[in-house]
Parts: structure tokens; C-alpha cells; sequence
């Protein structure tokens, strides 16, 4: 059996490693690497079974047997640097510290690693939702050749459908866009700058169709 892995020691390629303020007494739990390991891959939607850890080893450049054998030793292996795999897994700087705190010290425990997951998941909300402000800040902030566009867009239209029709269906989109976007953490950060992106237009677009209708 290995003994501790010792004094802080660079477990990521980054500047980021264990620091010293990490050496408080704790009790030391020789499963906590495989532990916090298994609740991360979990975090993911992944079932940490053999296929899945071996499929992950491969592609964070890792030794498959090695880190299988991690998980279900008293002792993780001498994995070397954890970069690919923190990077694989797109890991959180709090659950890069559960994890390095597992894979050097022996500490660690599935709550933790659970706490550190959900911290990584409402900041990627948090990050969907600037994001998204962003997008509306720059489409409410569209160039005047833009606008020009979307008014000949808009103009184009109402010989085909008719003011009102064209107006009832903008108000539609307005409203589907907006009652969509209400659904906040549920929607991928992707989906709501989609939805941003269309509700401003639809907005723009109403405004442009209501203003040409009043003066057919």
C-alpha cells in the first residue's frame, strides 16, 4: 500500500494545485479517491461502470488498468498528472480541489463531491443566463443597416399574409419566445441565446409590422 502522497503536491499541469491551507486533520479515508471519482463521473449523466472509467481514461491520456484499478483499490494508483482528465470532464475549480484533496490526502467524501458538482451546475446557470444577456444587450444594440433590413423583411411580407394576419403571428412569437425563456435552468445555455436572439427579433418585427399596418 502507498503511503500519503505528502506535502502539496502539482496534481494539474495549471498553477492550480494542493495548497498548503489543506493540511488540517481530517481522517483519512483510503476509498475517498474512487469515492469522489465515482460521484463526478455521476454528476456527468455517466454510470462509472468499467466500459465508462476505461473509455474516460482513454480519452484524458491516462492508463485505462490504472485507473480502474482506482477505483476500486484501497490506494489509487500513481496516475501522474489528472490535466486530461479534469479537462475531459470540463471539472469545476471546487471539484478539482474534492478530487486532488482524494487523490493526495485521502480525503474526501460522495457529499462533498455531490456539493462541489451541484456549486459547478449553478454556475453554468448563472453563466447561460449572462450569456444570454449579452446576446439581447447586442441585438438591442443592432445597426441601423440591420433595422433597414428588417423593416424590407417585414414590408416583403405583408403583401403575402396581410397586416393583420402578419401581426397576430409576430404577437405569437413574441409570446412563445418569451413564456419559452421563463423556463431559465431548464434550457442548455445554447437554447436560451436562441431564444433571446428570436424574441428580440420578433419584438423588432412587431413593432416595424405594427407601424406599416397603421398606415396601409
Amino acid at each position: 500500500m502507498r503511503t500519503e502522497r505528502g506535502p502539496p503536491r502539482r496534481i494539474f499541469r495549471s498553477d492550480w494545485k494542493v495548497h498548503e491551507n489543506m493540511t488540517t486533520e481530517r481522517t483519512r479515508n483510503p476509498y475517498a479517491f474512487a469515492v469522489v471519482l465515482e460521484e463526478l463521473v455521476r454528476a456527468r449523466d455517466l454510470e462509472p461502470n468499467p466500459e465508462n472509467i476505461r473509455s474516460l481514461a482513454a480519452r484524458s491520456g491516462l492508463d485505462a488498468d490504472g485507473l480502474l484499478q482506482s477505483m476500486v483499490a484501497e490506494e489509487p494508483e500513481d496516475l501522474g498528472h489528472l490535466s486530461g482528465l479534469a479537462d475531459e470532464m470540463a471539472l469545476s475549480h471546487e471539484e478539482k480541489t474534492v478530487l486532488a484533496a482524494a487523490y493526495v490526502y485521502g480525503w474526501g467524501t460522495a457529499e462533498e463531491a455531490r456539493a462541489a458538482a451541484r456549486m459547478r451546475e449553478r454556475e453554468e446557470q448563472v453563466s447561460a443566463h449572462d450569456a444570454a444577456f449579452v446576446i439581447t444587450e447586442m441585438l438591442e444594440g443592432a445597426t441601423d443597416l440591420e433595422d433597414a433590413e428588417l423593416i424590407e423583411d417585414v414590408r416583403s411580407k405583408l403583401p403575402l399574409v396581410g397586416a393583420g394576419e402578419l401581426v397576430s403571428q409576430l404577437r405569437e412569437a413574441e409570446g412563445v419566445t418569451s413564456g419559452l425563456m421563463t423556463m431559465g435552468s431548464a434550457l442548455s445555455p445554447a437554447t436560451h441565446c436562441i431564444l433571446a436572439c428570436a424574441n428580440a427579433r420578433a419584438v423588432r418585427a412587431l413593432e416595424v409590422a405594427e407601424g406599416l399596418s397603421s398606415k396601409a
